[in-house]
């Protein structure tokens, strides 16, 4: 049984050898390509060792993800109500509401409301 197996190591290295090398290759690949569409480079990294060319082609599939501009992520002023001089307040959806109005007539939201 022992000399079986080293006849068979001996007869399949080069598969061994070419089958680790694809997935070392496939695993960087998956790597470069997820930290360009702001993926988790690890995850496909394992992805890629473990389903080579499989992973890359899902990967290919999946869209970048796109993070918004810091200064639209700090500039909350469009999302709140514009009070207006008389007490009324002006609503995101451009409808002008008494002071007493608890929830804007058009909408429904209420004045201190952030969507």
């Amino acid at each position: 049984m022992e000399e079986y197996i080293k006849i068979w190591m001996a007869e399949h290295k080069i598969w061994l050898v070419a089958l680790i090398l694809q997935a070392v290759v496939c695993a960087g690949f998956c790597y470069f390509i997820a930290n360009e569409k702001n993926r988790d480079p690890l995850a496909w990294m394992m992805l890629g060792f473990f389903f080579g060319i499989f992973s890359m082609i899902a990967l290919a599939a999946v869209p970048e993800i796109e993070f918004e501009d810091e200064d639209s992520v700090d500039d909350m002023s469009e999302n709140q109500p514009e009070v207006l001089a008389n007490g009324q307040w002006k609503c995101r959806c451009s409808q002008i509401n008494s002071g007493s109005d608890k929830n804007c007539i058009k909408c429904g939201r209420s004045p201190d409301a952030i969507v």
